[in-house]
């Protein structure tokens, strides 16, 4: 990976989309992150895809690897080929 400019959790996967993603694992990360990451503005308004972008998730076209290991419903199944 290294040769290629990435590494691994910044690959972006094609098979994983904003359905995969678990409405209250996202919630649970909000009230945690209120205190350190201000920058994201976690109120209830704030779209679920504006916070993942903000975390550097999704590129607007594909989510990395980071966003199924820590927002996915079944974290394993995307990852797998």
């Amino acid at each position: 990976m290294k040769k290629y400019g990435t590494t691994w959790d910044a690959v972006e996967l094609d098979n994983f989309t904003l359905d995969d993603i678990d409405i209250d694992t996202v919630n649970k990360f909000k009230l945690l992150a209120k205190d350190r990451l201000p920058l994201l503005i976690l109120t209830t308004e704030v779209d679920l895809l504006e916070i993942i972008t903000k975390l550097n998730l999704y590129n607007g076209n594909m989510f990395n690897r980071v966003a199924v290991l820590l927002f996915a419903k079944n974290p394993k199944c995307p990852l797998m080929p």
